[in-house]
Protein backbone atom coordinates (compact mmCIF):
# COMPACT_ATOMS: atom_id res chain seq x y z
CA UNK A 1 0.00 0.00 0.00
CA UNK A 2 2.78 2.45 0.86
CA UNK A 3 4.50 2.01 -2.48
CA UNK A 4 1.45 1.66 -4.74
CA UNK A 5 -0.86 4.22 -3.16
CA UNK A 6 1.46 6.77 -1.53
CA UNK A 7 4.57 6.19 -3.71
CA UNK A 8 6.58 6.26 -0.50
CA UNK A 9 9.11 3.70 0.70
CA UNK A 10 10.50 5.75 3.59
CA UNK A 11 7.61 6.23 6.02
CA UNK A 12 6.93 3.10 8.01
CA UNK A 13 3.39 4.03 9.04
CA UNK A 14 1.92 2.79 5.75
CA UNK A 15 3.12 -0.80 6.12
CA UNK A 16 1.24 -1.98 9.23
CA UNK A 17 -2.10 -2.76 7.58
CA UNK A 18 -1.46 -6.44 6.83
CA UNK A 19 -3.07 -9.05 9.09
CA UNK A 20 0.28 -10.85 9.20
CA UNK A 21 1.96 -7.70 10.51
CA UNK A 22 -0.70 -7.31 13.17
CA UNK A 23 -0.28 -10.94 14.28
CA UNK A 24 3.52 -10.58 14.26
CA UNK A 25 3.41 -7.44 16.42
CA UNK A 26 0.94 -9.04 18.82
CA UNK A 27 3.17 -12.11 19.19
CA UNK A 28 6.26 -9.94 19.64
CA UNK A 29 4.61 -7.84 22.36
CA UNK A 30 3.38 -10.91 24.24
CA UNK A 31 6.87 -12.41 23.99
CA UNK A 32 8.43 -9.33 25.56
CA UNK A 33 5.78 -9.24 28.28
CA UNK A 34 6.83 -12.73 29.38
CA UNK A 35 10.56 -11.93 29.68
CA UNK A 36 11.89 -11.48 33.19
CA UNK A 37 14.75 -8.97 33.19
CA UNK A 38 17.17 -9.04 36.10
CA UNK A 39 19.93 -6.79 34.74
CA UNK A 40 19.76 -3.42 36.54
CA UNK A 41 21.29 -1.50 33.61
CA UNK A 42 18.69 -2.92 31.21
CA UNK A 43 15.87 -2.06 33.61
CA UNK A 44 17.18 1.50 33.95
CA UNK A 45 17.41 1.86 30.13
CA UNK A 46 13.87 0.55 29.68
CA UNK A 47 12.50 2.89 32.36
CA UNK A 48 14.26 5.85 30.73
CA UNK A 49 13.18 5.12 27.13
CA UNK A 50 9.67 3.79 27.76
CA UNK A 51 8.00 7.22 28.21
CA UNK A 52 9.71 8.44 25.04
CA UNK A 53 8.46 5.76 22.63
CA UNK A 54 5.36 7.59 21.37
CA UNK A 55 7.37 10.74 20.70
CA UNK A 56 10.06 8.69 18.96
CA UNK A 57 7.37 7.04 16.81
CA UNK A 58 6.04 10.46 15.79
CA UNK A 59 9.48 11.98 15.08
CA UNK A 60 11.20 9.03 13.37
CA UNK A 61 9.78 9.65 9.84
CA UNK A 62 11.24 13.16 9.88
CA UNK A 63 14.65 11.98 11.09
CA UNK A 64 14.61 9.06 8.64
CA UNK A 65 13.80 11.38 5.73
CA UNK A 66 16.66 13.74 6.63
CA UNK A 67 19.18 10.94 7.05
CA UNK A 68 18.07 9.19 3.84
CA UNK A 69 18.62 12.42 1.90
CA UNK A 70 22.12 12.81 3.34
CA UNK A 71 23.34 9.23 2.88
CA UNK A 72 22.98 6.54 0.24
CA UNK A 73 22.33 3.16 1.88
CA UNK A 74 23.66 0.24 -0.18
CA UNK A 75 24.60 -2.54 2.23
CA UNK A 76 23.35 -4.38 5.28
CA UNK A 77 25.96 -2.77 7.52
CA UNK A 78 24.87 0.68 6.36
CA UNK A 79 21.22 -0.24 6.99
CA UNK A 80 22.05 -1.39 10.53
CA UNK A 81 23.96 1.86 11.11
CA UNK A 82 20.96 3.78 9.73
CA UNK A 83 18.67 1.97 12.18
CA UNK A 84 20.98 2.78 15.08
CA UNK A 85 21.38 6.42 14.02
CA UNK A 86 17.63 6.97 13.60
CA UNK A 87 16.91 5.30 16.94
CA UNK A 88 19.51 7.34 18.81
CA UNK A 89 18.50 10.61 17.11
CA UNK A 90 14.77 10.16 17.68
CA UNK A 91 15.15 9.21 21.33
CA UNK A 92 17.58 12.09 21.90
CA UNK A 93 15.25 14.63 20.27
CA UNK A 94 12.25 13.25 22.16
CA UNK A 95 14.17 13.36 25.46
CA UNK A 96 15.14 17.00 24.85
CA UNK A 97 11.57 17.92 23.96
CA UNK A 98 10.27 16.13 27.07
CA UNK A 99 12.48 18.32 29.28
CA UNK A 100 11.01 21.57 27.92
CA UNK A 101 8.34 22.85 30.35
CA UNK A 102 5.51 23.34 27.86
CA UNK A 103 2.83 23.69 30.54
CA UNK A 104 3.59 27.34 31.15
CA UNK A 105 3.05 28.15 27.45
CA UNK A 106 -0.47 26.74 27.30
CA UNK A 107 -3.63 27.91 29.01
CA UNK A 108 -4.96 25.31 31.43
CA UNK A 109 -8.68 24.69 31.04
Amino acid sequence: MGYNVFKNLVSCEFYYDSIFDMIWVLLLVTFFLRISIKNEAAIKLIKMTQPLTLGAYIIHPLVLTVIMRLFDINSLIEAICLFAAVTICTFTITYIISKIPLGKYFIKI
